[in-house]
């Protein structure tokens, strides 16, 4: 079995093209980012509103000025358990798209940033180019 092994200059090519792709795979995880943050806030304002409305719909059953009965206790247990499982919802929804969007937004950074090798390469191989 025969590999064809490539020359210095064909392989520092593929090293420069990879450098170049890099700036549109971070202008797409940047945009993702983007994407996500704007989800995490809209999903906070949006749930956030209706778990208040369900919350205070069922509190508003509990008239003051009269005795509790059981049914009016139990109201309050369901009542307390239901905003506590909506809002423990609500943040997991919004800690998944946030974690997404800073994590879009490390290897966005991360691509435009980091890549020191690649650069010393691309720069020394367009020295010895003229």
């Amino acid at each position: 079995m025969l590999i064809k092994m490539k020359t210095d200059s064909e392989y520092v090519e593929k090293i420069i093209k990879n450098y170049e792709r890099r700036k549109v795979r971070a202008a797409f995880f940047g945009m993702a980012s983007l994407i996500f943050g704007v989800f995490a806030c809209l999903s906070y304002m949006a749930l956030d509103d209706k778990t208040h409305e369900v919350a205070s719909s069922i509190a508003s059953m509990l008239i003051e000025g009269r005795a509790l009965t059981a049914i009016d206790i139990k109201l309050v247990k369901t009542n307390n358990q239901l905003s506590y499982i909506m809002g423990m919802r609500i943040g997991q929804l919004v800690n998944t798209f946030a974690t997404a969007a800073g994590l879009s937004m490390g290897y966005c950074l991360y691509l435009l940033f980091w890549p020191r090798k690649e650069r010393i390469i691309k720069e020394l191989y367009e020295k010895t180019k003229f």
